[in-house]
């Protein structure tokens, strides 16, 4: 079973590599793969009908620090109030400061 099991490993491996395109030289087609991707990651979460915003904000998020690829750059900051569709990405840094009386 385990020696069937490691053929079609190695049988299906060779068919995504087989089928793989690289788009990551046109910035088009590569946000437009990452946006499907996070799209379909969303579609099983409560986001379903702000997908695409929100597939949007994560891609436009991901590409700001395409060259460190440090995910710890990206915060998220949450607020009470509004909708989940005025969540907006904003660049640079934010303080959350109250104003003191």
């Amino acid at each position: 079973i385990i020696a069937g099991w490691r053929e079609a490993a190695k049988a299906a491996r060779a068919a995504l590599e087989a089928s793989a395109v690289d788009h990551s030289d046109d910035d088009a087609a590569f946000r437009k793969d990452l946006t499907d991707i996070a799209a379909t990651t969303l579609s099983s979460k409560l986001l379903t009908q702000d997908k695409a915003h929100y597939a949007q904000l994560a891609v436009d998020a991901t590409m700001r620090i395409k060259e460190s690829l440090n995910l710890d750059h990206i915060q998220i900051l949450k607020k009470a109030g509004g909708t989940m569709r005025d969540s907006y990405l904003e660049e640079g840094f934010l303080l959350d400061k109250k104003i003191g009386v």
